[in-house]
């Protein structure tokens, strides 16, 4: 639409006619602040979805220099990790929640005032003017962030990987495990089935003290007690499995690639 810009060029002309005209009064346009000039970079869509893929282990100094970007709290729980895949696991979800924030105009050092739910649901405290819901999830070596300002929101990503199905007879009811078995790639129908439960939950905020047998799929919409979830895939990653659930339909999701130097 080319109005506004002829509508700008003419608003400009006019500005210089009257300040040629008017010497003693000078008219000026007056420049962005940085606010203003930062809320330009905010990403415009109400969902927002970033992920990286790393496969290899960090040095030490190059993880104390991703450490760093952190609260000292949340540093030092994620040193207490023993495995390597469990500390970059636990940073890239910290980072990810941090650059999402920035990305939706809130701002990366909101991470000091994360709070958690009696069931382990991270959140932003309401006294803080944060309309934002958000959830992070890993696997493997993909560690992902959702944030939403419209909605509740879960994600969950697992590695597709060799299982044995027989040892989740409490979690799946029979239907879902002949389905399992029926499939083409058992480990891929499997994964995708958890992959969904594990989002539902997430959103609904007890995790797994909800028994899984009582989320109920049908297609991508699903049920637990009264209260109806919709589903979304997510194709991130080959070799993983993803999913996106919530209380509303889903749409207008922005979807972003991360890579180790957008951290730093």
């Amino acid at each position: 639409m080319l109005f506004p810009q002829v509508l700008n060029i003419f608003f400009l002309y006019l500005v210089e006619v009257v300040n040629t005209l008017t010497p003693n009064i000078s008219f000026k346009i007056m420049e962005k602040s940085p606010i203003e000039r930062g809320m330009e970079k905010v990403s415009q869509a109400s969902m927002k979805i970033l992920y990286i893929h790393h496969p290899h282990q960090l040095n030490e100094r190059a993880l104390d220099t991703y450490l760093k970007e952190l609260p000292m709290p949340i540093r030092e729980k994620i040193r207490r990790y023993r495995r390597w895949k469990d500390q970059q696991a636990g940073l890239w979800g910290k980072l990810l929640l941090m650059k999402g924030l920035e990305d939706m105009g809130y701002g990366k050092n909101l991470i000091p005032h994360l709070q958690y739910t009696s069931y382990q649901r991270p959140f932003l405290p309401k006294n803080l003017g944060i309309r934002l819901d958000f959830n992070i999830t890993h696997s493997g070596f993909v560690a992902a962030c959702v944030l939403s300002k419209k909605q509740r929101i879960g994600i969950d990503i697992e590695h597709i990987r060799p299982i044995k199905i027989y040892h989740f007879t409490q979690q799946f009811s029979k239907t879902e495990l002949q389905e399992m078995y029926d499939a083409d790639n058992t480990e891929k129908a499997f994964f995708k089935r958890w992959c969904q439960k594990e989002a539902i939950i997430k959103v609904d905020g007890r995790g797994l003290s909800i028994p899984l047998p009582q989320v109920h799929i049908d297609g991508l919409t699903a049920k637990v007690e009264d209260q109806i979830f919709f589903l979304k895939p997510l194709d991130l990653v080959e070799g993983y499995e993803g999913y996106l659930a919530s209380t509303k339909p889903i749409e207008n999701i922005e979807i972003q690639e991360l890579n180790l130097e957008d951290f730093i």
